[in-house]
């Protein structure tokens, strides 16, 4: 399992430990093998990374996003204040990889709960999400793709310029 993000920004670092104290003990209840990898930059900055769990690694930068993705089966992203786009859920879905959030980290994307993007408010539900796609890979696929489909649909360069476009020229066919 993944988080991924920036850790100058304090929301992730808030995420990031609210992942590592609250979510992973429940999850690793319900999942005993499963890992964690926590990457970005400043990542020292999240008070768990002094002292992390059993199955947590801090990764730092990651310069090769696709061999980082390549090791991962589920992002979560327990994203509780802040605002902005949510470009880590776009990107994991673009690698067809299922995403499980909270509802506040998936605000202002277009994706389908439960079927696109799994959304769960509290620890014990975003463990008992993250574990079902672990264990369940025809579950954690089949949101996958639907979630990249979805992105490519609306979020790549073609089709975010064609929505301003019509936007612009009032054709909202």
């Amino acid at each position: 399992m993944l988080f991924l993000g920036a850790y100058s920004y304090d929301p992730n670092i808030a995420a990031a430990e609210y992942l590592i104290r609250d979510v992973w003990p429940r999850l690793v209840g319900l999942c005993p093998k499963a890992r964690l990898l926590i990457a970005g930059p400043g990542q020292e900055a999240i008070p768990s990374s002094q002292n992390p769990p059993a199955g947590v690694e801090f990764l730092g930068f990651v310069s090769d996003l696709n061999a980082l993705y390549r090791r991962t089966r589920v992002v979560c992203c327990p994203i509780q204040t802040g605002g902005g786009t949510r470009i880590k859920i776009l990107e994991a879905a673009s690698y067809g990889i299922p995403v499980v959030s909270t509802p506040v980290g998936a605000e202002g994307i277009e994706l389908t709960t439960d079927t696109e993007i799994v959304l769960r408010s509290n620890a014990t539900d975003l463990a008992k999400a993250c574990a079902e796609l672990l264990e369940d890979y025809v579950l954690a696929h089949r949101i996958g793709a639907a979630a990249r489909e979805r992105v490519r649909a609306l979020y790549t360069r073609d089709a975010v310029v064609s929505r301003i476009r019509a936007i612009l020229t009032g054709d909202r066919t």
